[in-house]
């Protein structure tokens, strides 16, 4: 606490609770459970249609919105992104992108307690930061941007740490050059989760049993099955594969509005 002044209240767990702070057990000891029946949370159950977040995102314009994303559509989106990436209970995923980004919290946050997986939150994005972090948690995988991916590569000082724990890392928010991805592999041993995906729903990324020429030069298949997606001209046909166009999307992980 002398370190970090702005806690006010810290719980411990277990026996042995130092002063001026609070026992778990302590709290538990005070609950009447007569005061809590078994359906007592039922009325404090959110409509899944309600909006359960409001998301900030420039996008490609750089002009500031703010996404509305409902219970239903974005629980979809993170069950379904977890299972892609094959998160599990025996995971330590890092996160050091700002939580209350899209980034953050749909791939890492509410992912990882969909899986069981440990949390370990990072609020600095330097590269000898995420390295030592990675040694002392055991970090198993990450959820970056390209550009942090490429300074931690960049990084001299990488081979006097351990960073064998790491299985994955997940990268989006903006392209991933082929280049990039062979680097990641060769030089930490580990598979490249490439992503994409948008406030606005819809999420696609690459599977850990890709061949490695589907991984670095594409976005993989869309995470949830029933997440539609065409590429269209401005006559609104469909396009094949290899023709610019605009990307259209639905499906359940599509936001409201």
């Amino acid at each position: 606490k002398e370190n970090n002044p702005q806690l006010s209240k810290i719980f411990i767990a277990g026996e042995d609770v130092p002063p001026e702070m609070i026992g778990i057990n302590d709290l538990i000891n005070q609950i009447n459970l007569k005061d809590y029946p078994p359906n007592y949370l039922e009325k404090f159950r959110p409509d899944p249609g309600d909006v359960c977040t409001v998301l900030p995102t420039g996008g490609t314009t750089g002009f500031p919105k703010a996404v509305p994303r409902t219970h239903e559509s974005y629980i979809n989106n993170c069950e379904y992104l977890a299972r892609a990436w094959e998160l599990n209970s025996l995971d330590n995923c890092l996160i050091m992108t700002p939580v209350g980004h899209n980034l953050a919290v749909v791939v890492g946050v509410v992912g990882c307690i969909f899986s069981c997986a440990k949390i370990v939150l990072l609020d600095s994005a330097q590269p000898e930061d995420f390295c030592d972090m990675v040694q002392r948690e055991k970090i198993t995988c990450t959820a970056l941007v390209p550009v942090l991916v490429s300074r931690i590569l960049s990084f001299e000082g990488s081979k006097n740490y351990d960073l064998s724990s790491l299985r994955m890392v997940y990268a989006g928010g903006s392209h991933s050059p082929a280049e990039l991805v062979k680097k990641l592999k060769t030089k930490l041993g580990c598979q490249y989760v490439n992503g994409f995906g948008m406030c606005e729903g819809p999420v696609t990324q690459t599977r850990l049993y890709d061949p490695d020429p589907v991984i670095e030069n594409t976005i993989g298949i869309p995470c949830c099955p029933y997440d539609d997606f065409k590429i269209m001209d401005e006559e609104g046909n469909i396009l094949p594969p290899g023709k610019e166009g605009e990307l259209v999307a639905k499906g359940p992980g599509v936001f409201t509005g």
